[in-house]
């Protein structure tokens, strides 16, 4: 969440600045296909932050990623996309500061942009076959994705990175099938804003998607960032197995899997829209909408503001008050300005 470079700027006076309790989700990757790795969670920022007044800010959401069709279909899966917040204008007065917990100290925002705040999109699930070229370890996101079972002469099967240690956690390890020489197996599951995704839980099912996290920054439990479900297969020849893969709790979602006959199966479903989850995995099966990979869902950013402090936005997002606090809940892109 935050690239540790510490900001010296002790010409600035920070007393009018407005702290908000801040929420930022982006959009969870898309979930691979034919037993392939499960899409990570999107990427998370939660902090009290200080912002400068009387500057519009400009929210964007992320959208989730595309969930593969499958084999040499597209469109092949997608990154989920970031969310952020950034000043409309960049001064020396006007930037975004972070506080962190009781310290002293003052770190700038995890972006190269100065005074743009960043929540990763979450990695891509690996496919099988046609997406050899979009492994999860080429693209790390807030959560990474699961990597996708593998050919025997294939020895890549982890998952997906993460860009910054504290937005999300790693992607789950897939499994090699033993006596297919092509390597069908399980995928990984997705990582989660609370946990990594779990590996193929055995040759030939797919691993868990990782679990988000909680927040009461609305005034009721906000659930959001679990990660997609790995895909699943069976031990051998077309005995299929007849049990999903669970997304990680809290927004991801669930692994693809087929029944007793190929084409007869369970398709993957989508992360849940404006939680970040990501998407659930294809299972195996010559339906391309059983063996397509779910979508991620989308992002969302969430502010928590002294209602005195709270001036105008844009956007439609929903407005909601708790006691003296002013609750500024973004689904769609928008802006927002302080008092």
């Amino acid at each position: 969440m935050f690239n540790k470079r510490i900001l010296y700027l002790p010409n600035i006076d920070f007393s009018s600045y407005v702290k908000a309790h801040t929420l930022a989700v982006a959009g969870g990757g898309g979930g691979g296909q034919i037993i392939g790795g499960g899409g990570g969670a999107g990427g998370y920022v939660s902090s009290s932050i200080l912002f400068e007044p009387n500057v519009q800010y400009t929210v964007t959401i992320g959208g989730g990623g595309v969930g593969s069709i499958g084999y040499n279909n597209t469109p092949n899966t997608t990154n989920g996309v970031d969310s952020t917040i950034a000043a409309s204008s960049y001064t020396k007065e006007t930037w975004t500061r972070w506080y962190s917990g009781s310290t002293t100290s003052e770190y700038s925002p995890s972006s190269s942009s100065f005074g743009e705040i960043i929540a990763h999109g979450g990695g891509l699930g690996a496919g099988w076959n046609s997406d050899v070229g979009r492994r999860p370890i080429d693209n790390p996101g807030g959560s990474g994705g699961g990597g996708s079972c593998h050919r025997s002469d294939d020895t890549t099967d982890r998952g997906g990175d993460i860009i910054h240690i504290f937005q999300g956690n790693i992607g789950g390890k897939s499994s090699s099938h033993p006596d297919i020489g092509a390597g069908d197996g399980g995928g990984g599951g997705g990582g989660g804003a609370n946990e990594p995704g779990y590996d193929a839980l055995t040759t030939s099912v797919g691993g868990h998607g990782g679990s988000g996290l909680t927040s009461k920054i609305t005034g009721t439990v906000f659930k959001f960032a679990g990660g997609g479900g790995g895909g699943t297969r069976s031990t051998t020849g077309n005995n299929y197995s007849n049990v999903g893969t669970k997304g990680g709790t809290f927004g991801g979602g669930r692994g693809g899997y087929s029944t007793v006959a190929a084409g007869n199966s369970g398709g993957a479903t989508d992360g849940t829209v404006n939680t970040g989850g990501g998407g659930g995995c294809g299972g195996y099966s010559t339906s391309t909408s059983s063996r397509q990979g779910g979508n991620g869902g989308s992002g969302i950013v969430i502010f928590r503001v002294p209602t005195a402090k709270y001036s105008s936005s844009t956007g439609g997002p929903t407005i909601t008050y708790i006691g003296s606090d002013t609750i500024i809940k973004f689904t769609s892109s928008g802006t927002i300005t302080f008092t």
